[in-house]
């Protein structure tokens, strides 16, 4: 369905050079491509992937049409992007962003899965496989701080409590680095 939206909006950020132009006249725009940077990301820390190994597919392989990496990608990045289930597969199933997100072509690639295929692989994933795709995770996060402060980390704490509950008693305030994102707080202590 179209939407009414502003065709051009024009940007002068410095009265000396040209202004910026943008231009929302495309017929394929998408308004995820913030999402790219996420993919960048993904791919400097092959989370997906390691992710994706955690996951058994039952699947005869002459009956598959989405692999299991795309299908954990098209979810994890829908959600990324505010979708929060899976009912906006078939809107977002020819969209040019998450077409590249899926490293397909964004015009002519092959449409993403549909609503009921993300939702059975959504209720096809066991415990045991939540527990290791929970270690990936947090192998990740220790890795990344363990490279960031050069291996002088005495101790990661990986707060999953919603509340930020800083630091007290005889420790010092951790690092410049306290992340906080919806529910998670990573703080590392020097050593």
């Amino acid at each position: 369905m179209a939407t009414d939206c502003i065709p051009q909006v024009t940007f002068n950020f410095d009265p000396k050079r040209k202004p910026i132009v943008a231009a929302f006249d495309q017929p394929h725009a998408s308004s995820d491509g913030g999402a790219l940077l996420l993919k960048g990301i993904d791919t400097q820390l092959g989370l997906t992937k390691r992710l994706a190994a955690c996951l058994e597919d039952d699947c005869q392989p002459g009956k598959i049409r989405h692999q299991t990496l795309e299908l954990l990608r098209q979810r994890l990045f829908g959600l990324a992007c505010g979708y929060a289930d899976c009912n906006d597969a078939a809107r977002l199933a020819d969209d040019a962003i998450h077409k590249l997100l899926l490293e397909r072509d964004p015009l002519t690639g092959p449409a993403l899965a549909s609503q009921p295929t993300l939702s059975r692989f959504e209720n096809a994933v066991g415990a045991r496989e939540l527990i290791a795709m929970g270690h990936v995770l947090a192998d990740t996060v220790i890795e990344h701080h363990r490279r960031r402060l050069r291996g002088r980390a005495t101790r990661i704490t990986i707060d999953l409590d919603p509340t930020d509950d800083p630091p007290t008693g005889s420790r010092s305030s951790p690092s410049s680095m306290a992340t906080t994102t919806r529910g998670a707080i990573c703080r590392s202590w020097p050593r």
